[in-house]
């Protein structure tokens, strides 16, 4: 623990609140500055399975405070957790199953990111956690090799000490070696695909992996990458250097090659000399299955031709399009660079209109949807494919293809749909990625979900990805109410929650807004309270409830188009709109940013943008 006091009590509650109960959980205090000691201690005092131990610093980095709460576990297992993150209750159980079954030495589950008010994917996690699978090694499963976080991972005691041992002090993203080391000495690995851990993208800035002021965490990370692609190597398996090298080619130096154009001159020199460092070791083999635009920044830095690499950067704005899929799928597909030019709505159907290329069987395009992401490896088989229809020719070398989606074709509970589009001729296939036009129309009032059955389907981006995520609960809210004093959301006879609460979060606020139950099925929050968190720079509140035992894990709460709005909010400059995940939000309008929205649409509706 180090200067989380915010967030820490979420996560030791979360800890607490596990199904498997014979656990000890150790509480460094690597000398924190804030309350986290004071906090640790007291929780610790209220429940025998927390020991609080207090050390001198030996930061910067996690090393330390990792390495001082060895010596006083003496469990079977071990698990590192952030403390300002958060676990899913049935973790740990799932987990000691999973790995006493395998006769595993490392244990490894997904994880997807807290931002915010908001939970969203993580995409690396998603293509080494494809699926489930009971027992594999690093050889077996290459995969393994993108994902190399410490804190989803559980390791059989005997194992992190001999391979492992001790974690490097005073040093940053000193995970990467461990965890590449550890994935290829493992001689049985057990892999869940479930969300266990919750990933906080922290709103103050204060993770280490969120620096963003200076290049002295990229120049650590690259040195770490070198280090842990030295072991790779040293295996002497081909696959496993491949892809590693795909890991670092399409995350690590990917969103460092965004981050060029914000550096000094002097820092971006020194940053792109360590990249191609980095770059000639990882070596050519993966690199050429990157797209095109990547590939040639790459060389530029590679090359040391400022020039070429300092403007490419910038005309891209650093946006370079990483590959979103696994390299086994890079190898045997091209990529369409599909993008989602438009959505439409119509009772239960979602039509989706994409940009794809012109080639000669325009139609044989089709749609997949899966539970999982439809181009990792390993993935599981769409359980749906729809057929595209071929529409017009919008530009040379592109067309356009339209897709239309039954809800009623949804699996039942399915929460989020993966999306990938491709051509059964033509060998291309790839995900949706976002167009201009579409970034246009949802700044207006266009619909774009669809609804039946008492599920709603709201496509939606994360990381230039196109998803679907359904609601269940997008019909709780039957009507909103604005006084003068108060907003107050009715809920419906069907909703069932006994014990949770609702709230509003703000996009990049941590301590959500609570309401008040005025009476069995309604809400209620001051007007004063909203008017506070718009004077913080929030435009945004989402309508969320949480379980009182675990409040850090916020679930979507939806409500009827009918609900959304009324004059009253209006004129208030306060309006209740539908946002991703289909969950209810409060938008608070900045007057120009109301006009332009209103002007957009009109010109959207009267065809005047071109493309359009």
């Amino acid at each position: 623990m180090y200067g989380v006091e915010t967030y820490l009590l979420e996560c030791l509650q979360s800890i607490a609140d596990q199904t498997f109960e014979d656990f000890e959980a150790i509480l460094v205090d690597d000398a924190s500055p804030d309350r986290s000691g004071e906090i640790a201690r007291a929780f610790a005092a209220d429940d025998q399975r927390f020991t609080y131990v207090q050390q001198a610093a030996r930061g910067p980095g996690p090393g330390g405070g990792r390495n001082g709460g060895l010596d006083h576990a003496t469990g079977e297992w071990l698990i590192f957790i952030d403390a300002d993150d958060v676990i899913e209750p049935e973790m740990f159980a799932e987990m000691v199953a999973a790995g006493s079954s395998a006769e595993a030495d490392l244990v490894t589950c997904n994880s997807v990111r807290l931002v915010g008010s908001s939970i969203r994917r993580s995409e690396f996690h998603d293509l080494s956690h494809p699926t489930d699978v009971a027992r594999t090694t690093a050889s077996e499963s290459p995969w393994l090799l993108l994902d190399s976080t410490p804190w989803n991972k559980m390791f059989k005691r005997e194992f992190f000490d001999r391979v492992v041992g001790k974690w490097p002090e005073k040093v940053l993203y000193e995970d990467i070696d461990a965890m590449t080391r550890a994935h290829l000495a493992s001689s049985a690995t057990a892999v869940l695909a479930k969300d266990h851990y919750l990933w906080r993208i922290r709103v103050d800035g204060g993770s280490i992996t969120q620096e963003t002021t200076t290049i002295n965490g990229d120049l650590a990370q690259l040195r770490e990458l070198r280090k842990a692609f030295t072991a790779v190597q040293a295996a002497d398996v081909q696959e496993l250097s491949d892809w590693f090298a795909w890991k670092a080619y399409s995350f690590d130096l990917h969103w460092m090659t965004r981050k060029l154009p914000q550096c000094s001159g002097p820092d971006a020199r020194t940053l792109a000399a360590h990249m191609a460092d980095t770059i000639e070791q990882l070596g050519p083999s993966s690199r050429t299955q990157l797209r095109k635009a990547s590939q040639s920044c790459f060389q530029w830095i590679l090359d040391g031709d400022e020039k070429k690499w300092a403007t490419g950067v910038r005309a891209l704005n650093g946006r370079l399009f990483a590959d979103g899929r696994a390299l086994d799928v890079a190898r045997q597909t091209n990529d369409p660079a599909a993008t989602l030019l438009s959505t439409d709505a119509a009772g239960g159907t979602l039509k989706l209109r994409l940009s794809v290329p012109d080639v000669d069987t325009p139609d044989a395009w089709q749609l997949e949807m899966g539970t999982r992401s439809l181009v990792g490896s390993a993935s599981p088989t769409p359980w749906k494919t729809v057929q595209g229809v071929a529409s017009t020719l919008i530009r040379p070398g592109r067309c356009a293809v339209e897709f239309s989606v039954d809800i009623a074709d949804f699996p039942f509970d399915l929460t989020l749909a993966y999306l990938a589009v491709r051509n059964r001729t033509s060998n291309l296939f790839g995900t949706v990625g976002r167009s201009l036009q579409d970034r246009l129309r949802s700044r207006t009032d266009v619909v774009r979900a669809a609804h039946a059955g008492g599920c709603s389907a709201f496509p939606f981006f994360d990381n230039n990805r196109l998803m679907i995520a359904l609601n269940y609960e997008a019909e709780a809210v039957v009507r909103t109410e604005l006084t003068s004093t108060a907003i107050t959301f009715h809920l419906s006879d069907d909703w069932q929650p006994v014990k949770d609460v609702l709230t509003l979060h703000g996009v990049h606020e941590h301590a959500p807004l609570r309401m008040a139950q005025s009476d069995q099925r309604a809400w209620t929050l001051s007007l004063d309270h909203i008017i506070d968190a718009q004077n913080d720079g929030a435009e945004l509140l989402f309508l969320a409830r949480v379980d009182p035992a675990n409040p850090a894990i916020p679930r979507p709460v939806g409500g009827l188009a009918s609900a959304q709005t009324s004059h009253s909010l209006v004129d208030r400059n306060l309006e209740v709109m539908v946002a991703t995940y289909g969950q209810l939000a409060i938008r608070m309008h900045r007057t120009g940013i109301s006009n332009i929205r209103q002007q957009l649409g009109e010109l959207i509706q009267r065809g005047y943008i071109p493309g359009l």
